[in-house]
């Protein structure tokens, strides 16, 4: 190597002295040459390797190593029947599965496989960066190192650990409010619930109320009704003569030895009946003066109005008769 290196300084110090413009041209042409040869080279690098990556993921993807006996999975296949390590192999597959095809096919071509890969792990974490970064010139571009790529996937890393961590306190909190909106809601239904028994039995409650009333009334109508037709005196067995004269006066008492006739007398009603019936409409009437004018409906109370008249002037032809 040092004999190489003194060859070397010996032809840059003997430059100079025969050297004409027409070596000039020639060191272009050269140079240009060789550019041609690298550009072609890293198109058949980038080609080769898309090429093979396509491959892998098809074998990986439809488990085509299953049908070689020797091996079981797709890493002891690539490594043992191939040469290839099973990192190398992953890298090739997870970088054509985030950039796709023609992507990752350019980035090679343009920057080699190195810096493609580790484009290829920040697409995954961030794919506008690395729009981003194919926009930049071509000398800033190739100026940016492995190490850089990697130093900004490890931070947008970071910023996506940040969120989701602050997402999943978020999400903490909102299950907490909404736990606390379930059993809020849960407390009203059941308020509800209850205040609407409540108020159906109180309704239930007056009808029933309402209905006794109603029944009462009419009882008490039915009553009145009997009592207007109804006779106000008893009857005696013997009719009274034709033509509207006073009854005859009672024979004289026969003799003593005579046989003494039983005269009886039929009265066309109970008077305990009547008596024990107008207790009882007297006490109906007593639980009326508990119920309250309001209570009863306008057209009832009317009704019941007019059916006290209609008692009150029948008592008073009684107590008048």
């Amino acid at each position: 190597m040092t004999d190489e290196n003194d060859e070397l300084t010996a032809l840059a110090e003997a430059g100079g002295q025969d050297d004409t413009i027409d070596d000039l041209h020639w060191a272009n042409l050269e140079i240009q040459k060789s550019q041609r040869q690298i550009t072609r080279g890293m198109s058949e690098l980038a080609e080769g390797i898309v090429s093979l990556s396509l491959i892998l993921l098809e074998v990986r993807r439809r488990r085509l190593y299953r049908f070689d006996q020797e091996f079981a999975t797709f890493e002891g296949f690539v490594e043992r029947r191939h040469g290839i390590s099973a990192q190398q192999a992953n890298l090739y597959v997870e970088a054509l599965s985030n950039l796709g095809q023609q992507q990752y096919r350019a980035l090679i071509s343009d920057l080699g496989f190195q810096r493609t890969y580790a484009l290829a792990m920040l697409q995954k974490a961030d794919p506008a960066l690395v729009a981003a970064f194919q926009l930049l010139p071509p000398a800033e571009r190739h100026a940016v190192t492995v190490a850089q790529i990697e130093a900004v996937d490890a931070a947008v890393a970071d910023e996506l650990r940040s969120r989701v961590a602050q997402l999943e306190q978020e999400i903490t909190r909102e299950h907490g409010l909404l736990q606390q909106a379930r059993r809020r809601l849960q407390e009203v239904e059941e308020l509800h619930q209850r205040v609407t028994g409540g108020l159906i039995e109180e309704r239930d409650s007056a009808r029933q109320a309402l209905d006794q009333e109603q029944n009462q009334a009419e009882r008490l109508r039915k009553l009145l009704r009997e009592a207007r037709e109804q006779p106000g005196a008893a009857r005696v067995a013997s009719s009274a003569p034709a033509g509207g004269a006073s009854p005859t006066a009672l024979p004289a008492p026969p003799p003593a030895d005579a046989v003494t006739e039983a005269v009886v007398v039929v009265v066309a009603y109970d008077v305990g009946a009547m008596i024990s019936d107008v207790r009882s409409v007297n006490e109906k009437l007593a639980r009326l003066t508990q119920i309250s004018r309001e209570d009863i409906p306008s057209e009832q109370r009317r009704a019941l109005a007019g059916a006290l008249q209609e008692l009150d002037r029948t008592i008073q032809a009684l107590l008048e008769g």
